[in-house]
């Protein structure tokens, strides 16, 4: 793992953090806008590191308490379940540092023209739109039609469409009330019991 590569970036999140609560940096838009956003990159990425040490130390108390035999069978638990967590993070860590294209913060617009074919290369881009609507759809994008050219037998011999993510907000969280009051009636008919 590359533990040299995580603390420096653990100083850089720590700089950063005070960076956003100085007055001159909050002051200036543009600096601020640039700190904020290489924050909220970092910001994942030292989390799982800090809950990878605190595994980490308790994986080093659980092997310490494997010499007593009283607690053994927990200081054996406890050393597996950190190990696994440490594993998963490990994973993460790996995806999270690679390389970021500069390009992945752009918007896109997307863009299906008929190819040579005539009518059935307009039904293949009909095709086309549907499955990336689909794809969209699951991946919480919303397509917004911006241009369309609809041929003869249902397809499109050009198509515009800007993909926009679309944020659900939560639902609220479940109350449970207890009842206030019983019910003033009873059901009598073997029907209804």
């Amino acid at each position: 793992m590359l533990t040299d590569k995580l603390i420096e970036l653990e100083r850089e999140y720590g700089g950063l953090e005070r960076d956003l609560s100085n007055p001159e940096v909050f002051a200036d838009s543009s600096v601020f806008q640039k700190v904020n956003r290489r924050y909220s990159e970092l910001a994942p990425i030292v989390r799982l590191w800090f809950e990878y040490k605190v595994h980490q130390e308790s994986a080093s108390q659980a092997r310490d308490m494997l010499e007593d035999p009283e607690m053994r069978e927990l200081a054996q638990m406890d050393l597996e379940l950190s190990e696994t967590r440490m594993r998963e993070i490990e994973a993460q860590l790996d995806v999270l540092l690679l390389p970021t294209d500069p390009r992945d913060s752009k918007n896109v617009i997307l863009e299906i023209r008929a190819g040579a074919g005539g009518d059935e290369a307009g039904l293949f881009a009909g095709d086309l739109l549907r499955m990336y609507s689909r794809y969209a759809e699951n991946k919480g994008i919303r397509l917004e039609l911006l241009d369309t050219n609809e041929s003869d037998l249902g397809g499109f011999s050009k198509v515009t469409a800007d993909p926009r993510a679309v944020f659900t907000p939560l639902p609220p969280p479940l109350r449970s009330f207890p009842r206030l009051r019983k019910p003033s009636f009873s059901w009598t008919s073997p029907w209804f019991a």
